[in-house]
């Protein structure tokens, strides 16, 4: 159970269930982070990929299902406040709201990621 920690803290896991809240602030390679992550309804994989321009997180429901509301991250350079919002390739709105290093986006209602869709979130 102990190296369970040792993923949590690597991946910098933000997660309240309930709330439909997820997010991710890796330590471990954020340029360029893979890990696996666990929710109340379902698991799967969460990629991060860092560029000049832009930072993109991807939420990949590999069984299960994941109901999201609010999405956080943690970015490295200027505060990105633009995002472009894809649930299984399909656009969905959202609000930014930039903090520091923290960007969170906030969907208008709740999106339900199911089994074998992604969550894609570009920052810019």
């Amino acid at each position: 159970m102990s190296s369970w920690g040792l993923l949590i803290a690597c991946q910098g896991l933000v997660l309240d269930g309930p709330a439909g809240v997820i997010g991710f602030r890796p330590r471990w390679q954020p340029e360029d982070h893979r890990s696996f992550f666990t929710a109340p309804e379902g698991w799967g994989l969460f990629i991060q990929e860092r560029t000049a321009t832009a930072q993109t997180e991807e939420i990949q429901v590999r069984h299960g299902r994941l109901s999201v509301g609010e999405l956080v991250f943690e970015t490295s350079r200027a505060p990105r406040r633009r995002a472009a919002i894809t649930v299984n390739g399909k656009a969905v709105s959202g609000s930014v709201t930039v903090e520091g290093n923290e960007v969170r986006v906030k969907l208008p209602r709740r999106a339900i990621v199911e089994e074998g869709q992604a969550l894609r979130v570009v920052l810019s």
